[in-house]
């Protein structure tokens, strides 16, 4: 349904097993060879494919490779090979002059038309351009704790600024609702939705909030081409509906599920009403009066992280709204499901 099967582990400990058996092999020893690697987006793209395995995407969706990295709350290859390096210079730089590696340093710094011993770029080279992409002094820190942190807060700024840009670009991160708006807490981490140990049920439930979130579901306007470039959904297709986008099956716009739709806000209102918000969901989507522009606003907060200002978090309404969600999601997509007549399209779905 959700293109691969989620993992019967949490997505923490698929994480752990996933960085003892791959990332620690792919960056092996990165001192000795990481300045040679130039064209390394076959590395990268094996990484990102084990991360869509990982968030329960199929390895060849056509998904952005920073939304994935994001999503789990990691860096790239090239970025953690970065770190290493980084601070590899600073505890050759504070060795003894005496020391072997800091004379082969200083011979390199002095020599920087030389390439080095069995190495294309010279290394000295290689990490004095490093310093000037991150804009980072070694010299200015007294301690390999200063220095690291530095050095890890350079790197998630260089990430944040390459996310942003990835998103203007990346039409799965922008189209129809915005991947940054939804990834609201802390980049630097896991988000919420994704930590825990999950009944089945709550796995495969969060598995497809985590593809509406990157923009990897099997939605009309992607699936013209089966039919004749019709992109209407499978209930629509026989009442000429208009194009079906991710928002489409889930806030009720489908005739399928409206009644899915009025049974899931009516919950939602009685969640907030129990909660002391008496204004129940209007309370969430103030000032906006269009019923389908309100549905769409409570869908992406719905969707995001963790509440933000609009939405009011008092004695467990999150939690509890975020549970009736996902449930909501998924009862709406088998819903959707039931109505594709063709077999392999249909085994694709469920």
């Amino acid at each position: 349904m959700y293109g691969t099967t989620p993992t019967e582990h949490s997505t923490r400990i698929s994480m752990k097993i996933m960085d003892t058996f791959v990332r620690s092999i792919a960056s092996f020893d990165v001192p000795a060879w990481a300045q040679d690697v130039i064209g390394d987006t076959g590395l990268e793209s094996a990484y990102s494919d084990c991360l869509k395995q990982v968030l329960g995407v199929a390895r060849g969706a056509p998904v952005s490779a920073h939304a994935v990295r994001s999503e789990l709350g990691v860096l790239s290859l090239r970025e953690l090979r970065d770190i290493v390096e980084l601070k590899y210079l600073w505890r050759i730089q504070h060795l003894s002059e005496h020391r072997l590696e800091n004379k082969l340093h200083n011979w390199l710094v002095g020599d920087t038309d030389t390439k080095g011993t069995g190495s294309i770029v010279n290394w000295a080279t290689h990490m004095s351009s490093m310093l000037e992409k991150y804009r980072l002094d070694p010299n200015a820190h007294i301690s390999m704790k200063s220095w690291t942190k530095a050095i890890f807060d350079a790197v998630w700024k260089q990430n944040d600024k390459a996310l942003i840009a990835a998103e203007a670009k990346c039409a799965t991160m922008h189209k129809p609702y915005s991947f940054l708006k939804i990834r609201n807490s802390s980049r630097q981490a896991m988000p919420p939705y994704l930590q825990g140990w999950a009944s089945q049920n709550k796995r495969r439930a969060v598995t497809l909030s985590t593809q509406l979130r990157l923009r990897n579901v099997r939605v009309g306007r992607k699936e013209g081409w089966k039919y004749n470039d019709d992109k209407s959904c499978p209930c629509c297709r026989t009442i000429e509906g208009a194009e079906e986008d991710e928002y489409h099956v889930f806030i009720g716009e489908c005739p399928l599920t409206m009644k899915r739709h009025k049974d899931f806000m009516k919950d939602l209102d009685q969640i907030l009403h129990e909660s002391g918000f008496r204004a129940g969901s209007r309370e969430i989507a103030k000032g906006i009066l269009e019923p389908k522009q309100r549905s769409r606003e409570i869908f992406c907060i719905l969707l995001a992280d963790r509440p933000d200002h609009r939405f009011p978090d008092s004695r467990g309404s999150w939690a509890r709204a975020k549970a009736r969600f996902e449930q909501h999601l998924l009862d709406c997509w088998a819903a959707r499901a039931s109505m594709i007549k063709d077999p392999e399209s249909r085994a694709a779905a469920c």
